[in-house]
């Protein structure tokens, strides 16, 4: 029988060498059915002339965003969605790898399990390109997520495959948004679908503190975001206990505490200690707070 169609669907902006490399994780993949589509969001440090140069060499769907069309990542994303064929849908950044089972091993959950729409995996944190931690792979985010989404970050991007017809159901990825881009389509994602897990480390996460294209460095626009984000879903967030909104607002601040530590800044990072310190009074958080020596990733945070 035919293998089923995965469309890759890679973005990048100005990161030529490391987007090659996310480009070969995909193609050393063990699973025999994947286009590969490159969506190029206005680079101008010649990632348009080596990747118009390796999709023919190498084999791959090239789409140059020019720069007064670019709208964002989550718009470049948006065109690799509607430009893919496949039944299954998957991304990647292009700061991330796939390790060669991924593919596979999502497509035989998505097939054997027909009514879940999404799944996802574990994945390595590389820090700076040297250390490696990885999480607990047996607790990663899996079943009914309606509500606990609002307190616990489901995935990211680089890990996630998707049907194609879900998106019709689900809508696309919100082009308001150039942060917490994937966490606003987990929201509208989870209420309508579990959230599928493969328990394997799959993926190459890549966290490069110094690099100033990475988001998860930048405080001020995400906190803009957080606010776009709480508007757009006020009603389901009217339909928390005070104890999951109260665990919302942990959540929130401890991603803030990792944006300010990853960017260097000192101010914001001592205020959300502070509102985790108010909403959580523990001896721990109030070091924390009191200290205020936090260093790399103290909570798990996403681009």
């Amino acid at each position: 029988m035919e293998e089923k169609l995965v469309s890759a669907v890679i973005i990048t902006h100005n990161r030529k060498e490391l987007v090659l490399k996310a480009i070969d994780s995909v193609m050393k993949q063990t699973y025999p059915n994947i286009e590969v589509i490159v969506v190029d969001d206005a680079s101008d440090d010649g990632t348009k002339e080596i990747l118009s140069k390796e999709s023919d060499k190498i084999g791959f769907r090239y789409i140059y965003i020019p720069k007064e069309e670019s709208k964002g990542g989550n718009h470049a994303r948006n065109v690799g969605i509607q430009a893919a064929v496949g039944e299954y849908i998957a991304f990647l950044d292009d700061d991330d790898e796939w390790l060669p089972e991924k593919t596979s091993l999502q497509v035989d959950f998505l097939n054997k399990n027909v009514d879940c729409e999404m799944v996802h995996c574990g994945k390595l944190y590389e820090y700076n390109f040297s250390k490696i931690k990885k999480s607990d792979i047996e607790k990663i985010p899996e079943g009914n997520f309606r509500k606990k989404i609002f307190s616990r970050i489901a995935f990211t991007t680089s890990c996630l495959m998707v049907r194609k017809d879900f998106f019709k159901k689900v809508g696309l990825f919100d082009e308001q948004l150039r942060f917490w881009q994937e966490y606003e389509f987990a929201i509208r994602a989870c209420q309508l679908s579990d959230v599928g897990a493969v328990h394997r480390y799959l993926v190459l996460y890549r966290i490069i503190q110094k690099d100033k294209n990475r988001l998860t460095n930048k405080v001020v626009g995400w906190e803009e975001a957080v606010r776009y984000i709480e508007k757009k879903h006020e009603g389901l967030l009217k339909q928390l206990t005070s104890e999951q909104m109260k665990a919302h607002k942990i959540m929130v601040a401890k991603d803030g505490v990792l944006r300010a530590v990853n960017g260097g800044d000192r101010v914001s990072k001592r205020k959300y200690l502070k509102q985790i310190y108010k909403l959580e009074p523990t001896l721990k958080n109030f070091i924390k707070f009191v200290v205020n020596r936090e260093r790399l990733a103290p909570w798990r945070g996403e681009r």
